[in-house]
């Protein structure tokens, strides 16, 4: 599996990011895979952030004077982002990645808590549906052309 581009990411270090992911994830190295592709998530919803409207950087915090990237749990407290993803999608990404309840994988694995075990197919397999659902428009933003069939004539009459 090879990737030429990255969804709501820079086409030219995204699509190599998912690149080596893929390549980790068809061997079998999940825990590479994992890694790779967890930062490329938060990445994409910082510039769906930007899509909508919202900006991607926040005031740092104890240092008003900087800035800093916003993090997948600032992307969720965003209010506009509910609006913007399809409910079952928001509650799957929410889930997967920062809820306490579940799998809470981006917080975990950047604060070194994921288990090894927990480094298989099954969660990279959800990492990897993640992203391509986040590179899918909402059923709503689809733009499906409708073609006006006339009525087709009776057999024998001429149009």
């Amino acid at each position: 599996m090879r990737c030429s581009s990255a969804p709501l990411s820079s086409a030219k270090t995204g699509a190599n990011f998912l690149n080596k992911a893929l390549a980790a994830y068809e061997s079998g190295d999940y825990m590479k895979a994992i890694h790779i592709l967890v930062p490329q998530v938060e990445n994409m919803m910082r510039e769906l952030l930007g899509l909508i409207g919202r900006p991607k950087m926040k005031r740092a915090p104890n240092q008003p004077k900087f800035f800093e990237y916003k993090n997948m749990n600032d992307f969720f407290r965003e209010p506009r982002i509910e609006e913007a993803l399809d409910e079952n999608l928001y509650l799957f990404l929410k889930t997967l990645y920062i809820d306490k309840r579940a799998y809470n994988l981006r917080n975990d694995l950047v604060h070194g808590l994921v288990d090894a075990a927990a480094f298989n197919e099954q969660i990279a397999s959800l990492v990897l549906q993640s992203i391509i659902l986040l590179s899918m428009p909402r059923p709503d933003q689809v733009f499906v052309p409708v073609q006006e069939n006339a009525e087709d004539p009776e057999p024998g009459q001429s149009g």
